[in-house]
């Protein structure tokens, strides 16, 4: 391997490996260009990397191109996405239009990070964050204006039951489907929080109250999920919204008490 690959994974899968001499069969666990300690991260599935992956047909078998990006550039990108998390919630909570900026940019930064750790929901749904929060951005500046705060309100009944069993079919099938056809780790687990996510987007976006319990299901979720990626500061982040969603529930309850009230009178 040249010095100018050092830093890289280079590896071939099948039967084709005898092939390319010099290179490792992806099978096995022998990585070039990589020092003793980069190994042992490797095993533990706990590497903070950034991946960029070209398959390569050759013949019957497949080369795979692997590049390692800096980890500490990536935490970096974590911690400033969980920042940013911190203050898109904060502003959610009182209702402000101004929550939906910091919430795209946090979104945009997940992208890198959840499809480093093979979360490929989850980073898709990043994606579906920018849109549906743009979507939403628009409907509460309709609605409330850019200084005010939107009024908020309950489903009925009929609503929460299509909304539990839709979003319970897309997850399972999404897991299914990940499970079957990618390399996903937790493929169950990352598609029922995708599919959980998505759904509490969209009440976020029509101002249900409902979001904030959906959001409090998928807290709990994500810190394990995270907590299993190594994915600390992304685990932390999630605590504290854990905690924020409680906050917004209350607030948000509280503030529809409030409008019945002004209502009456």
């Amino acid at each position: 391997m040249s010095p100018s690959l050092a830093g890289s994974v280079f590896c071939v899968a099948g039967k084709r490996a005898a092939a390319w001499p010099g290179l490792p069969d992806c099978r096995g666990t022998t990585f070039h260009g990589l020092s003793g300690a980069d190994k042992a991260d490797i095993d533990r599935g706990r590497a903070r990397r950034a991946r960029s992956i070209v398959g390569l047909g050759v013949g019957k078998g497949e080369a795979k191109f692997e590049m390692v990006l800096d980890g500490e550039t990536l935490l970096i990108i974590e911690w400033i996405a969980a920042a940013l998390g911190v203050i898109n919630i904060g502003l959610l909570i009182f209702r402000s239009v101004w929550n939906f900026p910091f919430g795209i940019a946090m979104v945009a930064l997940y992208i890198v990070v959840f499809f480093e750790e093979r979360l490929y929901a989850e980073a898709g749904l990043q994606v579906f964050f920018i849109l549906a929060q743009l979507w939403g951005w628009w409907l509460w500046v309709r609605v409330g204006g850019e200084d005010d705060r939107v009024p908020v309100r309950w489903l009925d009944w009929m609503s929460r039951a299509v909304w539990i069993t839709v979003t319970a079919a897309v997850s399972v099938n999404l897991g299914w489907v990940m499970h079957r056809y990618t390399n996903a780790v937790l493929p169950y687990a990352d598609a029922g929080i995708a599919g959980a996510s998505v759904a509490a987007q969209i009440l976020l976006a029509y101002r249900r109250i409902e979001n904030w319990m959906l959001w409090i299901v998928i807290d709990v979720a994500s810190i394990g999920l995270y907590i299993n990626r190594g994915l600390y500061p992304t685990a932390g982040l999630y605590g504290g919204f854990l905690v924020l969603s409680l906050i917004g529930l209350r607030e948000w309850i509280a503030a529809e008490q409030r409008a019945k009230v002004a209502i009456r009178v």
